[in-house]
């Protein structure tokens, strides 16, 4: 119970971290166990931290991030161009120059957009109801708080594939248009 408590205080502290741009929180707290093993999210922090250099025009503290925090984390990316993105974005003016973040809408917005990923990871509605976090309620044994490794990357390979087969059907349906 007293783990489960810990754990409870260091997600909602992570929350609160993201929403007040606390970099300095986020990075300590990423830096416990209970985040260690979540590449996707930290890949996801580290972006987000990224792109707020970029757009405050900060591209040596932004290379800083590149390199060390996201290189090592990226196979997380959403595509294969993203990393390749990130990069090309120390050239930029802006971070909507780079395709990858067309769709950028500044860092409030990304920053509650992160915390709304961060809460669909953790089913946080499910975690302050039972006091316990998850990454999707588990029916068959409601006993298990976490959802396996395993389990985690089948669901990510799949939305991976499902992301790919919708590019290329916009790009097939952007070709036909013109």
């Amino acid at each position: 119970m007293k783990r489960a408590t810990h754990k409870q205080t260091q997600f909602r502290r992570m929350r609160r971290a993201i929403l007040d741009s606390d970099c300095a929180e986020v990075e300590k707290l990423l830096s416990k166990a209970t985040f260690k093993n979540m590449s996707s999210f930290r890949y996801a922090v580290y972006r987000q931290q990224y792109l707020e250099l970029i757009d405050a025009q900060e591209n040596q503290k932004a290379f800083s991030i590149l390199m060390p925090r996201l290189k090592e984390l990226e196979f997380c990316a959403d595509c294969t161009d993203e990393f390749h993105d990130l990069g090309y974005l120390l050239s930029c003016k802006s971070v909507t120059e780079a395709r990858s973040f067309h769709g950028w809408d500044g860092v409030k917005p990304a920053d509650a957009a992160l915390v709304e990923q961060y809460a669909r990871w953790l089913d946080f509605n499910h975690f302050q109801r039972e006091g316990r976090a998850t990454m999707s309620p588990r029916p068959e044994n409601t006993a298990d708080a976490y959802v396996t490794s395993e389990r985690m990357a089948e669901e990510l390979s799949t939305l991976r594939s499902e992301l790919t087969a919708l590019r290329a059907k916009v790009a097939r349906l952007e070709s036909e248009l013109h």
